[in-house]
């Protein structure tokens, strides 16, 4: 019989982590805000950029709005659309602009600014991935509960039929979405100086860019390689996966000491869990690098994991341009709305 004197051992805070029932995301049809609140929306190229800002703006314009429009300007951003749709419609706004090209800096500038306000939703819907997870760093950082609003798109490019039409399956340079890397990207807020001359184990997220992929392991030199997989929630998306898995095959069967997994693109759980599992297996032995190339719900999983273990460094393959706009997404077909707080749960008692 174990003494009730016997003193308890306190939980890393990974396991910490993987003892919390994390919240799955709700679908909404509408949502408001008051006054005090303050939604995060960033320009982005999308149709669903700026839905959640007009969803809200239909129940009250007396809400606060934090802008972030992108550098390099690109024509089809709808940063200057968004200004004027929140004076036209009398909604307070405060601008930021964002340099995909010098990002650092950013995440920790937005959560300070909104930290005074009593509820803030952070719309990843046409963030850059890098931006998800700086942010997201920023406000566990202060402990700030926070709403992320995501919305779905109706249509993804590349279509099945678009694809199968293409030459990408023959090693084309893949021109969907975004091409070519300006540089691979690790700012000072997602680095670290842990296990510094350990064997580095890369956490990546294949894409149609393979360029992406490519480039990572080129600057990375990872000793080990773990490859994660997203699976679409909807069955007509599911040829994707292994698409994507195809057209990164070559990298891939190049690489040493590969684990391959799967991981939803919505459901943020299966990365967070999968993420933490790979930490608590190998954290000890190597320096875990992740790159969030794969959708903006599992980069929301990694802004979360980074934000609390502060060992993880983050990297990100900037894309060097953007491509038609004919080739974004299009269309609203969901919008769902995700909670995060209860950091206390990570303290010690």
């Amino acid at each position: 019989m174990i003494s009730e004197d016997v003193p308890r051992v306190p939980l890393r805070l990974d396991e910490k982590l993987s003892s919390i029932s994390w919240s799955a995301l709700h679908p909404i049809s509408e949502f408001s805000l008051g006054k005090d609140d303050c939604i995060v929306v960033g320009a982005g190229f999308e149709t669903r950029a700026l839905a959640g800002l007009k969803r809200a703006s239909q129940v009250s314009a007396d809400f606060n709005v934090v802008l972030v429009r992108y550098l390099p300007k690109i024509r089809e951003n709808q940063g200057l659309e968004s200004i004027e749709y929140c004076k036209h419609h009398g909604i307070n706004f405060q601008e930021f602009l964002y340099d995909r090209e010098s990002p650092s800096g950013m995440g920790v500038e937005l959560a300070e600014y909104v930290e005074r306000f009593d509820r803030v939703i952070l719309d990843i819907s046409g963030m850059s991935r890098l931006l998800i997870v700086q942010t997201i760093v920023a406000l566990v950082g202060l402990k700030k509960e926070f709403n992320v609003l995501y919305t779905e798109a109706s249509v993804y490019p590349p279509l099945e039929q678009e694809y199968s039409n293409s030459d990408m399956g023959n090693g084309s340079i893949p021109s969907f979405i975004s091409s070519g890397i300006f540089e691979v990207v690790s700012t000072p807020e997602l680095s670290s100086v842990s296990m510094l001359g350990s064997a580095i184990r890369l956490v990546s997220f294949p894409t149609f860019d393979y360029i992406q992929l490519s480039n990572l392991v080129q600057e990375i030199q990872p000793t080990h390689n773990d490859i994660i997989h997203g699976v679409p929630p909807s069955k007509g998306m599911a040829w994707r996966t292994d698409a994507i898995k195809q057209l990164n095959e070559p990298i891939i069967r190049g690489l040493q000491r590969v684990q391959s997994h799967r991981a939803s693109t919505l459901d943020y759980r299966d990365t967070l869990k999968l993420i933490l599992d790979i930490y608590e297996q190998f954290s000890v032995f190597d320096r875990i690098v992740i790159a969030p190339t794969g959708s903006k719900m599992q980069s929301v999983a990694i802004g979360i994991l980074r934000g609390i273990l502060t060992d993880l460094q983050i990297v990100y393959p900037t894309p060097l341009m953007f491509v038609d706009p004919e080739h974004y997404t299009e269309g609203v077909r969901q919008m769902y709305l995700l909670k995060i707080g209860d950091f206390e749960l990570l303290e010690d008692h």
